[in-house]
């Protein structure tokens, strides 16, 4: 069995959840808390050049780590992450280790020849001021064996305190795994510890750190962890496991309470908020080899099926798929929504249908419920076109339903929808009747969300020259998604950490509108209150 030390990096990598805003207090728990348990090494946050307050863990000098630091009784060793491109420090402005309470700086750095190149000046640097440094190449496993004997022979010269397998992507299993250790182990220098950080997209983390446990090396090892598995996505490897079986084979070794107390007080609060954790999405992108923060814009469209979004996942170039090229995959879903075709005749038929009445457009959300009989006396009133979006609203009259994404259309019962249904043009026609509009039309390029269902069904009505359209149920995103929509079966994947962008974009698209034509709104909403 390999000597391995526990590196929890909870308030790094976790605050990717929720923007390294913890509080200044929770901050100072976390730390003293996983001291109490004696943990090998704290992670406490970001050295980095932007803006941050006290409550952030995010640090522009050691006297700002040294404060968070008073709580602790000193048993573990603590550590800060500069991060080459994205958070970044010069550690030129750091003073000498011995004048701070920061012992280990880590630095992470793309395989491309400026971010290495600085990597290693940034290191010699640290080292110079007497920190031991880790080596972090992100997207270890896209180097080819050849690439990665090449980047350890400039490790063996630089002698780092460690060096790091990154598997940026959740992709590895035990074979792939035992593969690059061995690589390493052989050629990295003695005295050079060898780090494995990992992301669970694959629910490999803690089956792959046993293997690690395991390896019979005389080389030290360090394991990246944090409470609760807390990190964007699918998350980390977790603390409480990696600890608890270290005490099975190395007669309790860590304190389990103070962790299962970091749950409790600090860790469970931010989950019921922001959630992480397994999600089929990053799996598809791990076994496609592809960076999970495309997955993740594929899943906050919620317009996709599954199998869509593999497809498009399997046809991202092979040279884009482990660094997050935003503009490229906004392009690549567009492409693969884009059906253009001629609709002038579907818009002159709803005019004609529709003629001088007014229009009621019902989005999905849960008010549709709670204000029904508010909803049911205005259409006894009006006598209004109603148009019900991505669902045929039950018990409530309606002429016509809109749908613009693969996964409602799938949800309709068309065989006993007995009103006529609105397409956009990169569904199938399946629907007998069917009245297809032009999905590119409807969109515009250059806005996030501008295919929400309901932003493109205010923009048909615009094309129809309405100058007034009632709305109900337009509720806007909440985190708790059981509160999104007024029927379950609705629900979707989203990242709740994406949802005041979500709730914000659409609003300022709506209020866009709202210029041009008049939006009434018979329930409350999120959209008129941002």
């Amino acid at each position: 069995m390999s000597k391995i030390a526990l590196l929890d990096c909870t308030l790094r990598d976790g605050g990717y959840i929720n923007k390294w805003h913890f509080g200044r207090d929770v901050i100072c728990g976390i730390c003293a808390k996983l001291d109490q348990a004696k943990m090998d090494i704290i992670e406490v946050g970001f050295l980095t050049d932007l803006p941050r307050t006290e409550d952030d863990s995010l640090y522009n000098d050691c006297a700002q780590i040294d404060r968070v630091l008073d709580a602790c009784g000193g048993a573990s060793r603590v550590a800060a992450m500069i991060a080459i491109g994205e958070m970044e420090m010069d550690p030129v402005v750091l003073p000498p280790a011995a004048d701070c309470g920061l012992d280990i700086v880590r630095i992470t750095f793309h395989g491309d020849g400026t971010e290495t190149d600085k990597a290693f000046r940034y290191a010699r640097c640290l080292v110079g001021k007497g920190y031991d440094v880790c080596m972090q190449p992100v997207g270890t496993t896209a180097y080819t064996d050849r690439e990665l004997l090449e980047l350890i022979g400039k490790i063996n010269e630089l002698k780092p305190y460690a060096f790091y397998l990154v598997d940026t992507l959740g992709l590895l299993q035990r074979r792939e795994l035992l593969h690059f250790i061995d690589i390493i182990d052989h050629n990295l220098v003695p005295g050079v510890r060898l780090g494995f950080h990992s992301h669970n997209n694959l629910q490999m983390s803690y089956a792959n750190a046993q293997s690690i446990i395991e390896y019979d090396s005389p080389r030290e090892f360090i394991l990246d962890c944090s409470v609760y598995g807390m990190g964007r996505g699918a998350g980390n490897l977790c603390t409480e496991l990696a600890a608890q079986y270290m005490n099975s084979l190395c007669a309790e070794r860590y304190e389990m309470m103070p962790v299962y107390e970091i749950l409790d007080d600090y860790i469970y609060p931010i989950y019921t908020r922001t959630s992480w954790g397994y999600n089929v999405h990053y799996y598809v992108a791990a076994i496609h080899q592809c960076h999970p923060n495309y997955a993740a814009f594929l899943m906050n469209k919620q317009t996709l099926t599954m199998n869509e979004v593999d497809l498009i996942l399997r046809n991202i170039p092979q040279q884009e798929r482990y660094i997050y090229n935003k503009q490229l995959i906004g392009e690549m879903y567009y492409s693969f929504q884009n059906h253009n075709i001629d609709d002038e005749g579907a818009r002159a038929r709803l005019k004609k249908e529709i003629g001088d009445r007014d229009v009621l457009l019902l989005a999905p959300g849960k008010s549709l419920a709670t204000y029904r009989e508010e909803i049911e006396r205005f259409i006894g009133e009006k006598k209004p076109a109603v148009i019900a979006i991505n669902a045929a609203v039950r018990d409530l009259p309606g002429d016509y339903v809109f749908v613009s994404n693969l996964k409602r259309l799938y949800m309709l019962d068309t065989e006993r929808l007995h009103v006529p249904v609105i397409l956009t043009s990169n569904l199938p026609n399946i629907v007998q009747g069917g009245i297809c509009v032009d999905y590119a039309g409807l969109c515009d390029r250059e806005r996030e969300e501008t295919d929400n269902s309901g932003v493109m069904l205010m923009r048909l009505m615009e094309k129809l020259g309405l100058r007034r359209v009632y709305v109900a149920g337009f509720d806007g995103f909440r985190r708790e998604s059981g509160e999104n929509y007024f029927e379950e079966k609705m629900i979707n994947s989203v990242d709740p950490g994406d949802i005041e962008r979500k709730n914000r974009s659409i609003a300022r698209q709506l209020r866009e509108i709202g210029e041009r034509m008049e939006i009434v709104s018979l329930t409350p909403s999120a959209y008129w209150e941002s």
